[in-house]
């Protein structure tokens, strides 16, 4: 399992595993139940365990994505209706968690060079966003890429000076501003928004060397 999430209701959970599938698990019928009980952190300097967690998913989807694609990120909408799935294929997928069949888009010519690059959703719910990798159709950085939610289509690319790719983001409830961490393999910066989608360019930034 590379990614996993919880729905903000509680009543589900879900994990993207390295075979391709997406799978589904009901949190309040035998979600999990443990084989092994873990020692104390002590103990284990001493005594040599396993731990082993046996589960079944209510429901799996099969070649959910290619085989060779690294799920970076599995978030929720906030009614918990939707899930969205970020993928190192340069893809950012939406599945409808009630019909698994097929996903509801598939949003193409996202670049992801990290593991780490996740998705965040709006306070309202009405948006989500994420980060795309650098040099990406000769652009010099990555972008936050925000999506409505509703129509399903990107109706905002913020790009950043510096040069990096966009792999983290936080969107804070209480005062609507996203955080975004930049990053490459000699510098990284964070980056505080002003006004969300309506912004233009970052309000501050800070590198590793102090603000800017």
């Amino acid at each position: 399992m590379t990614a996993c999430a919880y729905a903000p209701d509680g009543r589900i959970f879900a994990g993207a595993l390295s075979d391709g599938s997406l799978q589904i698990w009901s949190t309040t019928s035998g979600f999990s139940k443990p084989t092994h009980l873990v020692p104390h952190p002590k103990q284990q300097l001493h005594l040599e365990t396993t731990s082993m967690y046996s589960s079944r998913p209510a429901r799996i989807q099969k070649d959910a994505w290619d085989k060779d694609a690294e799920v970076s990120c599995l978030a929720f909408s906030n009614d918990s209706t939707l899930l969205f799935a970020r993928a190192d294929d340069s893809t950012l997928r939406v599945w409808d968690v009630r019909v698994l069949n097929e996903p509801l888009k598939v949003f193409n010519d996202l670049p992801l060079h990290y593991g780490q690059t996740d998705i965040c959703c709006s306070p309202d719910g009405d948006l989500i966003a994420t980060g795309t990798g650098s040099h990406q159709k000769g652009e010099e950085t990555g972008q936050l890429v925000f999506i409505d939610k509703t129509r399903l289509e990107v109706v905002s690319k913020l790009g950043f000076q510096g040069g990096g790719s966009v792999i983290r983001t936080a969107w804070h409830r209480g005062i609507n501003q996203v955080f975004v961490g930049l990053g490459s393999r000699t510098a990284g910066t964070v980056s505080p928004l002003r006004h969300s989608v309506q912004a233009t360019e970052p309000s501050c930034s800070r590198t590793r060397g102090g603000r800017s």
